[in-house]
């Protein structure tokens, strides 16, 4: 099975069954209103909430991304995407880099609109720029990369579903870091996010979390 076929198959189970699609925009419209619940709650005036922005988005993520990517888990063994691939005898490779992309277009979608509901419902003085888009697609392009390479270990593991949890939630820390600091870069300083140290350590990260993938994947695997 090629690559564009398995990435097919991939996206249609999602699609198909309707429920990371519905997770996805209940759980971002869930997160955005209790973070702005407690927002309102705490009486900020509007500058101390565009300094928490930052915090509270990617805090949530680490709950947001880690539930997502063990609910994909879930979904590819209810509806045998992991047999068929075993069947059609596929590349790991191309396995890896199917699982990758779908755990990041969920992630980001996600991501995506609980930014732009938290922004809404707290009116803050914060533009949903470009600039925090890309910052949104590097971290979790980058979290996607993590999460993906240990999803072999996760698959035979008898405590699947919450195993990739566990080893998410310290390793993702320095991402989630990264995000921090290139978000308080475009709200405080405004420079460009490009020569941030920040965003070189995103992209290296994403660079050895991907060719970890497409070494390793199989052998991980297989050994599971």
């Amino acid at each position: 099975m090629s690559f564009t076929k398995l990435l097919t198959t991939s996206l249609k189970i999602e699609v198909r069954s309707k429920q990371n699609l519905v997770l996805v925009i209940a759980l971002a419209i869930f997160l955005a209103v209790l973070s702005s619940f407690g927002i309102s709650s705490s009486f900020l005036d509007p500058e101390e909430k565009n300094k928490i922005f930052a915090l509270v988005i990617w805090l949530n993520f680490i709950f947001f991304g880690t539930i997502l990517t063990s609910r994909s888990l879930y979904v590819d063994f209810e509806l045998s995407f992991y047999e068929n691939f075993l069947v059609y005898k596929s590349s790991f490779k191309a396995f890896f880099l199917t699982k990758l992309i779908t755990n990041f277009l969920i992630n980001s979608l996600g991501m995506l609109l609980f930014t732009f509901l938290l922004i809404i419902f707290n009116n803050l003085q914060i533009n949903f720029s470009l600039n925090l888009i890309i910052i949104i697609f590097s971290v979790v392009f980058t979290f996607s990369a993590l999460a993906t390479n240990f999803l072999a270990i996760a698959t035979v593991s008898k405590l699947q579903y919450f195993l990739l949890p566990i080893i998410l939630l310290p390793l993702s820390l320095p991402i989630i870091f990264s995000g921090f600091e290139l978000t308080n870069l475009i709200i405080y300083q405004k420079n460009s996010i490009f020569s941030s140290p920040w965003f070189l350590f995103l992209a290296f990260m994403a660079f050895i979390y991907s060719t970890l993938g497409l070494v390793l994947f199989k052998k991980t695997f297989s050994n599971g």
